[in-house]
């Protein structure tokens, strides 16, 4: 039977008082209705007399009424009476007039003509909105929309019920344990990260909520999903995980042409859901039809981030940890806790971690005793004592055993048969045991139980806190087990169970069982490279002498490289270590201060091995050990530990590979603002924040030190350049949102007092750095003396200065509300012209030269803008300047002004100016001079140069536009066709780089696409190849509603057997990288809809002929989308057999065809057969 038959028979043996809870729920959720019911009693399924049924009062003050009824017979004599009741406002105490809408319910069917009598007795009493609910609208809506209902009042599975709205999901959250901590607390807080999430959301597709367990994450993201789908007319849904296939559901969820907001918690646990949703849902995630928030834990954010495509756009929130008096707030108002002394502790052992704070909070309330919050650990003893006592009744091994495993794995599945028998041989129980264990500990509400095949425990907290309990403070599994039989294969489980535990509970404890365990996997391992890497990447901090021991071997195996110090670029981005063994494992020791010294030595002896590693190795000194938030609590010691043992290193300036290193890590200690990793009791777990090191008196001796350091060796070969380097980016690393203190004071007297002493003001190069650092100081209102400015005033920096002219800075010196644009941009040119006016050729040559010097220091738009002014006044004089700029490769990539150049030259030198040197920007200045051209200055030569330029550009430029070709067609015709086909080879040529032109005429807005009859009029096939190539490996994005291949289709329906044969080699096996299962619904409106499939059909019969095999499911989505109408397919599919009733070849096909549908389908297809 199928869903909807059974919900129709189910609505009809309801009882009154059933039918009308239900009814008044699906209004509910159907339309966010707030209804009162008048005909059943509260608490009781037992009815009661009212009228009406149930009302609602509407935004607007009016009301709405409903009555309902179950009557087998005389329904509509029924409900009039009802009717005639709701107009009676003696009955009802409510005036007629203030009746806006009236719904009527039976769980039946009515005649057409009985919906029109009850709707004209409304109209009667001039209450024109009547909605009339039967049982087949119902079942229809109830299946489609609203599974929620169906499994509720109907006990009816639609789904898997893990797609919930906002009132469900938080329903099924809260009852899914009594030992959750539950979402229906009060939302408080977090108004930026609110104002966050509106403008990222509307600007991305998903948007990630990210932080540690028990910040809020589920709460923050539910809570602003439910405003934002509200206010931006989305359907919310969030997904709440039962650990069962959710596909069918994606499937069914989504596909209509409604937008969705969906919310996917705790995604790195349920990442295929969203891989379902991007492929099966991906044009309305393009078409912002659907977005999705997901909340991931902050160990687990970069491994997720990872697996989004790049097309996908981005973005996060990173919930932080909440302050002491938003903590204190949230306790007050939610426990009314109001003892300071409770505030303290409760604020002491939740750190910000407002999970924990009403664990913490719950458990002071119900004992009303200081001491039971202590620690976390007696926190949660507290909180989960009724399930220790639960356990500690049963006293069962097994049980203790299948908690531990199901707190490992997170989810057992009974189907799945590798998981259950490692489960059955490590640990020494039987599926049989394990599972009747699992219904034991179901019934206690530990663990959750779902359709009988996959269990979890309840809540993530607590399945941290047993296994905490089991394996490390009772013992009785021992932690090696694990180790021995699921490392490294599970290695991720291990960080997941492990992290929450070491963050959490006694580290004191946690060591003692760990210690020996390591140990033993240590020696398991010792010879096995591979997997000791893996044991040293987890369990690093259990064996730390060891692990240095190890790198240092692998360090004396590395081969030396010979490098050029001078060819290694210190000041670049700097790379990732993690990618490179050595490194990341030597990263490890960057808050461990007892080693970090040797660490370092490490790091610079295997730099010294391999200087080609130079940008990973900066990258590990300046992330992992230079400041922390609380370095100052040490005194700044681990910054001298670096600085003094890169320092000795040096070798005072001989070691030129360290000195330069020692310089660029000293510029990132000079900064005073940081993003840094806080560790918090788990040397793994790991929180970013942003912050300035606190100013002490060791910090100024620290930073004194550094810049003495980086002083002394100015004089000495090799280093200028890095030191000029330093003091430049010097104002970069300073503190933007925490402000100017004594710290950048500090460093900035030495810094000037270096540069007057030391610096020579005839040289323009050192006198712009100091300008620029006066700049710095200006801006940020630091003092000094201004006559410096005057001394170091090179009249190099003067042209520089007027080369960095900016439309920004002349609007600010204006002072108001509202600029010109144009006004603003002519002032601008106004000033550049006045400036170099006057200037003579050699005075522009040697602007030129300075310029390409200079280059990342000005605007080169501003030479552009004089240009623009110099080919006004002086024409001759561009030329000249023009020439020279081509001369010497057009280093500043000056835009040239190709349309005065063949005013002033003609087109032939023109030409030959721009062609005769080779100069960045030739293509594009070639391009413009053939666009500019006019119709009366094109010949043959004209058309055969513009092919040359095809055939030899290196540039990905574009293909020619129709106001473009047009001018050279009335010469040749066919010379659009003839480069688009020059393209078309040298795509085929391995020039893959230049796909991207193919946009030029697929592009919709085009009038090259809107005329694609005219320009392909004699070469429908290149077009076709062209599409193909266009959608190779990207047709869902490239041509993702099939438009451009219908419109092809149109030209030549002969292009679905071409579209078919393409995907497909000459054995008739799929040669394409994808499938063509897709949804081509644009077929099936075409008004030769019957032909083309019938083609089709034909075509894929064909490829079936050669080797007896094709995917039937492809052949099957020409004929699946839930816009086309189902009697329209059927009756084309009946046709088909028909016309293949008589060749027993093409009738096996076609049985096989009909065999992927649905039952009632398939039996309609076999009986025509």
């Amino acid at each position: 039977m199928s869903k909807i038959n059974q919900i129709e028979k189910t609505l009809i043996e309801m009882d009154a008082t059933k039918f009308h809870k239900l009814v008044d729920n699906y209004l509910n959720k159907k339309y966010g209705y707030i209804i009162q019911s008048n005909g059943t009693k509260l608490g009781e399924d037992k009815s009661t007399t009212g009228t009406p049924d149930s009302f609602a009062i509407l935004d607007n003050g009016q009301y709405l009424f409903m009555e309902y009824t179950t009557r087998e017979t005389g329904i509509l004599e029924k409900l009039l009476e009802d009717l005639d009741k709701c107009f009676n406002e003696s009955k009802t105490g409510i005036a007629v007039s203030q009746i806006e809408k009236i719904i009527l319910a039976c769980n039946r069917n009515l005649k057409l003509s009985d919906i029109e009598t009850l709707q004209n007795r409304c109209k009667e009493h001039r209450v024109n909105q009547c909605e009339i609910l039967t049982n087949s609208m119902m079942s229809i809506d109830i299946n489609n929309n609203y599974a929620k209902v169906a499994k509720d009042f109907l006990n009816i599975e639609i789904d898997t019920n893990q797609i919930l709205d906002y009132d469900d999901f938080i329903k099924t959250y809260d009852d899914s344990s009594r030992y959750t901590t539950k979402l229906n607390n009060q939302f408080k807080f977090r108004e930026d990260e609110k104002k966050q999430f509106y403008e990222l959301l509307d600007s991305n597709q998903i948007l990630f909520i990210t932080g540690k367990a028990g910040v809020g994450k589920t709460k923050f993201a539910l809570e602003e999903c439910q405003s934002y789908a509200k206010n931006n007319q989305y359907i919310f849904k969030a997904i709440f995980n039962k650990s069962v296939d959710l596909f069918d559901d994606i499937k069914a969820y989504f596909g209509d042409d409604k937008k969705y907001l969906i919310l996917i918690d705790d995604i790195n646990r349920v990442y295929q859901v969203l891989d379902y949703i991007l492929n099966y849902h991906k044009h309305k995630i393009n078409n912002h039809q659907i977005k999705i928030v997901a909340t991931v834990r902050d160990y687990a954010q970069k491994a997720t981030f990872d697996k989004i495509p790049t097309l996908i756009s981005k973005a996060e929130i990173e919930l932080k940890p909440f302050d002491e008096k938003e903590i204190t707030s949230l306790v007050e108002d939610i426990y009314q806790i109001k003892n300071p002394d409770y505030h303290e502790q409760i604020w002491r052992v939740s750190q910000g971690n407002p999970r924990l704070a009403l664990m913490a909070a719950r458990v002071a309330k119900e004992t009303k005793s200081l001491k039971s919050i202590y620690d976390a650990t007696k926190i949660y003893d507290e909180y989960f004592k009724s399930v220790k006592d639960d356990i500690d009744i049963l006293n069962n091994h097994n049980q203790v055993v299948s908690l531990t495993v199901i707190s490992f794995f997170r989810a057992v599945d009974k189907s799945h048969d590798e998981q259950m028998q490692l489960i059955e041989k490590v640990f020494s129980i039987s599926s049989k045991d394990f599972w009747e264990q699992v219904v034991k500990l179901n019934r206690l509400e530990i663990v959750d139980l779902y359709q009988n095949e996959v269990v979890k425990v309840s809540d993530q907290i607590l399945s941290t806190y047993l296994f905490y309990k089991i394996v490390f403070v009772e013992k009785q599994i021992n932690f090696y087990l694990l180790l021995d039989n699921f490392f490294p294969k599970y290695k991720q489980r291990f960080i997941d169970t492990l992290n929450p535990i070491i963050e959490t509970f006694n580290h004191d404890t946690i060591k003692e069982v760990l210690q020996s365990s390591i140990d033993n996997l240590w020696s398991k391992y010792y010879n096995d490279k591979t997997n000791l890497l893996e044991a040293i990447r987890l369990f690093w901090f259990m064996k730390k002498t060891d692990t240095l021991v190890y790198v240092n071997d692998k360090i004396e195996k590395v081969q030396q490289q010979v490098v050029d110090v001078d060819s290694l670029d210190f000041w670049k981005d700097k790379s990732s270590y993690l990618n490179n063994e050595i490194l990341e494992i030597l990263s490890f020791f960057g808050n461990d201060n007892e080693n970090i010294s040797s660490a370092i030595e490490l790091i610079i002896k295997y730099l010294e091995k391999e200087p080609l590693q130079l940008s990973a190795t900066i990258s590990i000194l300046t992330k992992n050990f230079t400041y922390k938030k609380d370095s100052h609590h040490y005194e700044y010691s681990k910054e001298k530990h670096l600085i003094d043992t890169l320092w000795n290193f040096t070798q005072n300036g001989e070691n030129i590979l360290i000195t330069k290193l020692f310089i660029r890590v000293s510029s990132e200690l000079l900064k005073t603002e940081f993003q840094d990793t806080l560790v918090k009791k788990n040397k793994n777990t790991i929180q970013t924040i942003h912050y300035k090191p606190a100013q002490t008196d060791e910090l100024k001796e620290l930073r004194k030190t550094v810049l003495d350091r980086v002083f002394s060796l100015y004089d000495k070969k090799n280093y200028k350049d890095d030191i000029f380097t330093l003091i430049s980016i010097y104002p970069k690393g300073i503190s933007i949102h925490i402000g100017i203190t004594e710290i950048e004071q500090w460093d900035s007297e030495q810094i000037l007092n270096f540069m007057q002493t030391t610096f020579d003001i005839t040289n323009y190069e050192e006198c712009s750095i100091m300008q620029h650092f006066l700049d710095f100081l200006d801006n940020r209102k630091m003092e000094y003396q201004q006559e410096i400015r005057n001394i170091f005033n090179h009249k190099d920096y003067v042209i520089e200065k007027v080369l960095l002219l900016d439309k920004v800075s002349i609007a600010l010196e204006k002072e108001e509300e509202k600029h010109d644009r144009k006004a603003i941009e002519e002032e601008l040119k106004g000033r550049l012209w006045s400036f170099f006016k006057e200037y003579k050729f050699k005075d522009w040559k040697y602007l030129l030269n300075l310029s390409i010097r200079i280059n990342d220091r000005i605007r080169t738009n501003n030479i552009e803008y004089a240009l623009s002014e110099l080919v006004i006044y002086n024409q001759k004089l561009y030329i000249e300047v023009i020439k020279e700029s081509l001369k010497s490769g057009n280093k500043l990539s000056l835009d040239i002004n190709v349309f005065h150049l063949i005013e002033t030259l003609g087109k032939e030198e023109a030409y030959k100016l721009i062609n005769q040197y080779d100069c960045q920007n030739k293509d594009a200045s070639l391009l413009n001079f053939f666009y500019l051209l006019s119709q009366e200055q094109i010949g043959e030569y004209e058309v055969k140069q513009l092919l040359d330029f095809y055939r030899s550009t290196q540039s990905i430029l574009n293909i020619p536009s129709s106001d473009f070709i047009e001018k050279y067609m009335h010469i040749k015709p066919t010379i659009f066709q003839e480069i688009v086909d020059i393209v078309y080879k040298r795509i085929k040529n391995e020039e893959e780089s230049f796909i991207s032109l193919l946009s030029g005429i697929f592009n919709p807005n085009t009038n090259i696409y809107k005329n694609l009859e005219m320009y392909f009029e004699n070469n429908i096939d290149l077009l076709k190849e062209l599409y193909f190539l266009h959608t190779a490996n990207h047709e869902y994005d490239r041509d993702y509603d099939y438009t451009i291949f219908n419109k092809i289709l149109t030209m030549d329906d002969l292009f679905i057997e071409d579209y078919i044969y393409h995907h497909y080699d000459k054995q008739g096996f799929s040669s394409s990288n994808h499938s063509v299962n897709r949804e081509f619904s644009i077929i099936w409106e075409r008004e030769d809809y019957e032909r083309i499939i019938f083609r089709l059909v034909e075509t894929f019969f064909k490829i079936y002929q050669k080797n007896h095999y094709i995917d039937s499911k492809e052949l099957k989505s020409f004929f699946e989308d839930k816009e086309i109408g189902e009697e329209k397919v059927n009756t084309t599919i009946k046709k088909l057999i028909q016309k293949y009733a008589t060749d027993e070849e093409r009738s096996k096909f076609i049985f096989k065809f009909i065999d992927e549908y649905p039952y009632e389908q398939k039996k309609s297809g076999y009986h025509i057969f």
